[in-house]
């Protein structure tokens, strides 16, 4: 079947969804652990074999990527000559083979969308958004219980969580938002709190924040009336359905609640997260070494989690990506968060009021950059990532005049 005209849309549409499926559905048919890692790495082989069988002539940015590639070689080898533990094995060489692949697999996607017009690539994100809108409602209404779904009770097919959900389609829906019509962005913004309320998640709703920020500025006076629409529907649910909404409200509440009496595992591994920044910055300031977070003596926090939950909780990815890569690479880890948070308020203004400036591709891949503070700062799953891949479309995509005009 073919969906678009053109061959690069569908070679497009096909490698999303492997990227969109695989991760997560690795993930469950292995039960958890590092089923994400596998899938995103298979997931990246079938991409790039995809785009060099029915794409030969590809363009690749020789330059940026080698750029990259260097990059991250010295950070690694600094890394290894100075952190606290040296060790190589199966989860590092794991991890730098995908960042080779995810760059390759970057620029390989840059020049497919560069191969498409503004027309072009407005109707494939609109179709694309139809198409996770039909998705997400179907197993919604009818879940997978199967394959060893129905181990994980807020999966939603393919992922065992709406975190992982967010993290894949809420980011896709993010970054359609930079092209799309402004129905198709409602219709965007719309799932997102359908999911933040119905499953709940508390991901969801703040992705939804960002969503209004950004795409707010945009379109001021229309934003204002949606905005007015969703709370008066969220007004009419909560009175149709009291007795429904006081049940969800403690999810949220406790997800807040970061008091030291707090009891909630998601509120007490957010705070573990930033805790382990300030102490491994200050018991190892060079860092523990890349994919070595976990491997350091558990902290108080941490010790509750255990007794809580009879188990430690994401001590291996810090809970969001920003602790994992402060704590891996020290003080080195924190100057790039730094820089990355610096140079993020200048996309983001850039974006809202000189938009002009950039095409269609451009703005894609800058959207993509604004949404990975989510995976940075609220929820990670670790550097093998779609978010980590669409930074690297930034990366690779960003005109060097352009990135020039925002670091001043």
């Amino acid at each position: 079947m073919v969906f678009f005209r053109r061959r690069q849309s569908n070679i497009l549409l096909l490698s999303y969804f492997l990227w969109l499926f695989l991760p997560g559905f690795v993930y469950v048919s292995l039960g958890g652990g590092s089923g994400i890692g596998i899938g995103a790495v298979i997931a990246t082989v079938l991409q790039i074999s995809l785009f060099i069988i029915f794409r030969p002539n590809f363009k690749i940015y020789i330059n940026r990527v080698t750029l990259i590639y260097l990059c991250f070689s010295g950070l690694v080898v600094i890394n290894i000559i100075s952190a606290e533990y040296t060790i190589i094995g199966v989860r590092q060489l794991g991890a730098f083979m995908f960042v080779v692949l995810a760059v390759l697999c970057a620029a390989l996607i840059v020049g497919e969308l560069k191969y498409l017009s503004a027309s072009e690539l407005r109707f494939f994100f609109e179709k694309l958004i139809i198409i996770i809108i039909a998705w997400t409602l179907f197993f919604y209404f009818l879940p997978f219980a199967f394959l060893n779904y129905d181990s994980f009770s807020k999966s939603m097919f393919p992922y065992a969580e709406p975190s992982h959900y967010i993290l894949s389609l809420g980011f896709i829906m993010f970054i359609a938002g930079a092209v799309v019509s402004f129905k198709y962005k409602v219709a965007s913004l719309s799932l997102l709190f359908f999911v933040g309320i119905m499953m709940p998640s508390m991901i969801a709703l703040a992705l939804c924040l960002l969503y209004l920020i950004h795409f707010g500025g945009l379109h001021k006076v229309k934003v204002f009336f949606v905005f007015l629409l969703i709370l008066g529907g969220g007004g009419i649910y909560i009175v149709l359905g009291w007795d429904f909404f006081t049940d969800k409200s403690g999810y949220y509440i406790d997800r807040i609640d970061f008091s030291s009496s707090a009891n909630n595992l998601t509120a007490l591994v957010y705070i573990q997260g930033f805790s382990l920044i300030v102490s491994n910055l200050v018991d190892y300031p060079l860092g523990l070494g890349l994919q070595n977070i976990g491997k350091e003596p558990p902290i108080d926090i941490s010790l509750k989690i255990y007794h809580l939950a009879g188990e430690f909780k994401n001590r291996t990815d810090g809970g969001f990506l920003a602790s994992k890569f402060i704590s891996e690479f020290g003080f080195l880890g924190l100057g790039f968060v730094v820089v990355y948070l610096i140079h993020w308020f200048k996309v983001l203004f850039r974006m809202l009021f000189k938009r002009d400036d950039y095409d269609e591709v451009q703005l894609i891949s800058m959207a993509g950059y604004l949404v990975f503070i989510v995976e940075l700062f609220i929820r990670g799953t670790g550097y093998l990532s779609f978010g980590v891949l669409i930074l690297f479309i930034y990366l690779i995509n960003i005109d060097k005049k352009k990135l020039f005009e925002l670091s001043n």
